[in-house]
C-alpha cells in the first residue's frame, strides 16, 4: 500500500498530506469554516482514493488532533464514522500534543 499511495497523486488534495510506511496525515488550517470544509473534502476524496484500489482505512486508528488558539474544533468524518479527537499524539518516538509541546517517548 505504501507503494501505491507514494507513487500513485492524483488525488487534488488541497490540504497537505504526509505518507510514513503505514500512517498517513493530513493536515490543513481550521480557522474558518471554509478550511474545515476543505479538510472534510479531503478525506472524502482519500475515501474515494481507497474505494478505488479497494483498500479502506481503519477508522478507529484515524484520529484528529486540533492545534491553535484560532482552530474552531470540527468534528470529521470518514466513511460516514465521525472520527475520534485525541489530545496528543506519538509519532517516531515524539508525543505531540494540540499545544505543540512535544516530549520523547522511551518505550
Amino acid at each position: 500500500m505504501f507503494n501505491i499511495s507514494i507513487n500513485d497523486d492524483p488525488l487534488a488534495l488541497k490540504s497537505k498530506m504526509t505518507t510514513y510506511t503505514q500512517y498517513s496525515k493530513v493536515i490543513g488550517p481550521a480557522s474558518t469554516l471554509e478550511d474545515t470544509s476543505q479538510l472534510q473534502k479531503d478525506l472524502d476524496l482519500l475515501s474515494m482514493w481507497a474505494k478505488s484500489w479497494l483498500l479502506t482505512f481503519n477508522v478507529s486508528k484515524c484520529h484528529v488532533l486540533h492545534f491553535g488558539l484560532k482552530n474552531i474544533n470540527t468534528t470529521y468524518s470518514l466513511y460516514g464514522q465521525s472520527l475520534s479527537l485525541v489530545l496528543e499524539e506519538h509519532e517516531l518516538g515524539v508525543i505531540v500534543d494540540g499545544d505543540l509541546k512535544d516530549s520523547i517517548s522511551i518505550s
